[in-house]
């Protein structure tokens, strides 16, 4: 991902990145602030699946919220600026 940050950066461009509590988890710390600093920028917007992903089709709207719910972590480690109060399941 630093990677991608930074050829972002280089050509003046913009991302969405769909990133989960379950993997954000596992960063190391060096890999956090470089994505803080690209949201902080507005070169990374992240978006939110959810925590472990469960938000399909299968999952029941009750679970979906929850699952976002826990990825609100993630948002915060970011200092991503918006609530994650909208679920809109997939193929709907």
């Amino acid at each position: 991902m630093r990677r991608i940050v930074a050829t972002l950066r280089r050509k003046g461009a913009s991302a969405t990145f769909c990133l989960n509590g379950y993997a954000a988890d596992r960063w190391d710390e060096g890999l956090l602030r470089t994505l803080r600093a690209a949201v902080r920028d507005e070169t990374v917007e992240n978006c939110s699946h959810g925590h472990g992903r469960r938000t399909g089709t299968r999952t029941t709207h009750v679970e979906a919220r929850s699952d976002l719910a826990r990825n609100t972590a993630v948002d915060r480690v970011l200092g991503a600026p918006r609530d994650r109060s909208v679920v809109r399941r997939s193929g709907v």
